[in-house]
């Protein structure tokens, strides 16, 4: 968990504690109820592959037990993971084409799609977000290395 976010979860418990024991606190000084979220390409706590969509979903790809993972998230309105949609893991992907004939759709849920392209690589498509737009991230391998990504309102 990154700092930040500890610290934001233990401030309350942190001031109780201050005020049980006699001590000083000022107030004015602690924050608000909502801090701003960070993106996780900025963020190097954060294991999210995608940077555009972040309200709506969320990649992981992560390895434990020579197996890697790939999980996807629909996430909650404080940006928070909320429910997996789907998970694919290495052994998964061992049992697809090296390069498929034409774009195949391995798995999805919630709002959530996992190709995989002619091309060997992975596709996420993710939408439509409350903001009408669709969120698309590509990468190669689990765990992803080459992403790109992208984002469209169908019509536009």
């Amino acid at each position: 968990m990154p700092l930040r976010k500890l610290v934001i979860r233990l401030l309350p418990l942190v001031t109780t504690l201050a005020m049980f024991a006699g001590g000083f606190i000022a107030l004015s000084a602690i924050p608000s109820g909502t801090a701003e979220a960070c993106n996780p390409c900025d963020c190097p706590g954060d294991r999210r592959i995608n940077c555009q969509g972040i309200q709506f979903y969320g990649v992981y790809t992560y390895e434990r037990g020579g197996v890697c993972y790939i999980d996807a998230y629909r996430m909650e309105s404080n940006g928070s993971p909320g429910r997996r949609a789907w998970r694919v893991t290495s052994n998964d992907l061992a049992e697809l084409p090296e390069a498929p004939a034409n774009n195949t759709l391995i798995t999805s849920g919630d709002a959530i799609f996992l190709y995989q392209l002619t091309t060997g690589e992975l596709q996420v498509n993710a939408g439509p977000a409350e903001d009408g737009k669709f969120y698309v991230t590509i990468w190669r391998g689990c765990p992803a290395e080459d992403r790109t990504e992208t984002s469209f309102v169908p019509g536009e």
